[in-house]
């Protein structure tokens, strides 16, 4: 497969996960590095290395969200290309890691931009409202969404990879060996931060005691994440309490004899 194929289907991976993401169907999570790095893996011939970038980049931009009319770092074009770049260059995720927010910060730029551009037809949208024509609405939704997403991000995917993999390939074997083994270092120490990125939106004291049990159960237990997963949902179901639900939910008489319990 040559650079170009590679650099076409990456950047129709990108636009159209930025599309149905943003565009035909919202918010679906599917510009995230967990769904677009794995793809970009199978283009590249390497669907597990896919996968392995796109678990430590998701812990990078895992509290990178647009709040108002800021927009954080483009995760998907970030994504996209960083785990390309260190696929094709048998790299591993120490170097995705270094690429990544850079890329992600320009391309958020650029969106910027672009999206001052794309103002335009919002009158044409506010015309069509007050006509009443529901078509024309969807139309131009849908097309300014298709301009955005696959031909404006996904362009920009296609034409950094295609010019640029010599000049990245070129820039990453100039790097000292000691400043590699420092970006390694740190990507064992990103998925600390994730994580504790995640726990202070979600914080809540009655709740630590569930983080110390999970990390147990890992660290000295050697217990596999997916059955700290089945216990955290056998956990939920003990705490929801469907059977204390569903006597609520019932009519309660006076024979009846409310019973109590812990929760």
């Amino acid at each position: 497969m040559t650079v170009w194929t590679e650099a076409l289907l990456i950047g129709m991976i990108v636009g159209l996960a930025n599309w149905l993401c943003n565009g035909i169907i919202t918010r679906t999570q599917f510009d995230s590095p967990l769904i677009v790095c794995p793809l970009v893996g199978i283009v590249m011939g390497d669907f597990q290395q896919g996968v392995i970038l796109g678990a430590a980049l998701q812990l990078l931009f895992i509290g990178a969200f647009a709040v108002g009319n800021a927009i954080p770092p483009n995760q998907s074009v970030a994504s996209a290309l960083a785990a390309a770049f260190a696929i094709k260059m048998g790299m591993g995720a120490e170097v995705a890691l270094g690429l990544a927010m850079p890329i992600g910060i320009i391309a958020a730029m650029l969106q910027n931009i672009i999206f001052s551009l794309v103002s335009i037809p919002t009158r044409m949208i506010d015309n069509a409202a007050a006509q009443g024509n529901t078509r024309k609405i969807g139309t131009i939704f849908l097309l300014n969404g298709f301009f955005v997403w696959v031909v404006f991000l996904g362009g920009i995917t296609t034409l950094t990879y295609a010019l640029g993999v010599d000049a990245v390939q070129a820039a990453v074997n100039a790097i000292p060996q000691f400043v590699l083994d420092g970006m390694s270092a740190a990507a064992g120490i990103i998925p600390a931060v994730g994580i504790g990125l995640l726990l202070k939106m979600v914080y809540k004291g009655y709740l630590i005691p569930y983080f110390f049990l999970g990390y147990i159960l890992a660290a000295y237990m050697g217990l596999p994440v997916l059955g700290i997963v089945l216990l955290g949902l056998v956990l939920v179901f003990v705490k929801m309490d469907f059977r204390g639900m569903k006597a609520a939910a019932g009519t309660i008489t006076g024979d009846q004899e409310v019973e109590d319990d812990d929760f």
